[in-house]
């Protein structure tokens, strides 16, 4: 059976990008679905417990995964939009 996150941290994900974003009209306000610099690399550290990240053997089974936490973004009406600059990926 696949892994799903639990009801709880995929509140907390949700509360959590809600918190540190701020929505604006300018096109060039993005913000990164992966890597260091995406909101779930930030969540991952404040709130390790609610995020399925492997650690060792550890694996938090009812975290939020990345790919989950991005299609949660996407649900409360965040753009998916692709960047292909690699200015902008850093």
């Amino acid at each position: 059976v696949r892994p799903k996150a639990s009801k709880s941290s995929c509140e907390l994900a949700s509360l959590f990008a809600m918190a540190v974003t701020v929505e604006t009209d300018n096109r060039e306000d993005l913000v990164a679905r992966m890597g260091q610099y995406s909101l779930y690399s930030i969540f991952s550290i404040l709130a390790p417990k609610a995020c399925r990240i492997v650690e060792g053997n550890d694996v938090c089974r009812n975290g939020i995964s990345n790919i989950e936490f991005n299609k949660l973004l996407e649900h409360m009406g965040f753009s998916r939009v692709r960047v292909r600059s690699r200015s902008l990926m850093g």
